[in-house]
């Protein structure tokens, strides 16, 4: 299945910005609850999971079986995916989803995991009719599933550096293929995407909204006054924004980061943290997003995948020892609760 452009990410910003879910009937732009009717259409559904091959099956039911709560599931595939073969029934998708559009001063790149569904009947006409016509060309088919469908929520994902270097010369379809063959993405890995799951199918319980423009503070904060936060080993990558360019810096620049923030924090590698969820220990890090100027930041719980903190903070390219001066105060002030 083709992946469709639904909203772009400037190219001249980081590409570590990491996933961040948001659950509303405009999931890009607003927070505004589901239609009823719409919402009972996924509650009813069978999920089909669409995702890379870098992982097995075996592996994405794993982290499914304890995560996914909100509708049975079953894990497809994407080289034996066709949506069409899912048109006569009660089916809801989560895949990878990511284009490139270039203009003569910008360019611009987005990729996420989104969880859709299809208007099944008005799709199947409208397909039916462009191939009854000998119309059915390959924008047409993009544009007709793009009319029906809705997008239900999203959580973004960030590519690497190589990656990135080959969006700049190839086309949409290449990249499509190496989204779901190659480990391509900073966050995509068997511990992240369980939390991300974790969360989503907690959201997805109700139909309450729940939006990245968003700040919130957990009292469950207060349990860091006394266990460590870890800090995952990206956060020594700095933007240039005159170079457009990302850096990796000394150890030094880290810990610069925490010199406002009066608890104890630990740096572990992304494959660590990863592998100590999977393995089912409970413990708090830290989870940061950036988005042209806008930076989202997120304290996560390992073992439950709730976001007990985060914070939308526009206007800026890279963290600042302020951000975790911010976190500290939250911290102090839960634990006097």
């Amino acid at each position: 299945m083709k992946k469709l452009l639904l909203l772009v990410f400037l190219f001249f910003v980081s590409f570590y910005s990491y996933s961040q879910i948001s659950f509303s009937s405009k999931p890009y732009s607003g927070s505004k609850k589901i239609k009823k009717e719409t919402y009972e259409k996924f509650k009813g559904s069978t999920t089909i999971f669409i995702l890379s091959s870098t992982y097995s099956k075996e592996t994405y039911e794993k982290i499914l079986n304890e995560s996914w709560k909100v509708t049975p599931f079953k894990v497809v595939n994407e080289k034996d995916f066709s949506l069409e073969n899912y048109l006569d029934g009660n089916y809801s998708f989560i895949d990878l989803y990511g284009t490139k559009v270039s203009t003569p001063k910008t360019f611009y790149l987005y990729f996420n995991a989104r969880l859709v569904i299809y208007n099944n009947e008005k799709l199947k006409t409208k397909l039916k009719k462009l191939r009854d016509s000998d119309k059915l060309t390959k924008k047409k088919y993009k544009k007709a599933i793009s009319n029906n469908s809705d997008i239900l929520a999203l959580f973004y994902l960030s590519p690497k550096d190589n990656f990135v270097n080959k969006i700049i010369s190839d086309d949409i379809e290449d990249i499509v293929n190496e989204m779901y063959t190659k480990e391509v993405f900073q966050n995509y890995k068997p511990g992240f995407l369980k939390n991300y799951f974790q969360k989503l199918s907690n959201i997805l319980e109700t139909r309450d909204a729940y939006w990245l423009y968003e700040d919130e503070k957990s009292k469950e904060l207060a349990k860091l006054s006394t266990e460590p936060l870890y800090i995952p080993s990206y956060l020594n990558i700095k933007f240039n924004p005159l170079t457009a360019k990302d850096r990796i810096m000394h150890s030094e620049y880290t810990e610069d980061l925490f010199k406002k923030y009066k608890y104890e924090f630990q740096i572990e590698s992304v494959n660590k943290i990863s592998d100590r969820i999977m393995n089912k220990e409970e413990f708090y890090y830290f989870r940061y997003c950036r988005m042209n100027t806008d930076r989202f930041l997120q304290i996560v719980n390992s073992l439950t995948g709730e976001i007990i903190y985060r914070k939308y903070t526009p206007l800026g390219y890279n963290l600042k020892s302020k951000h975790f001066k911010a976190i500290s105060n939250a911290i102090k002030k839960a634990s006097k609760k």
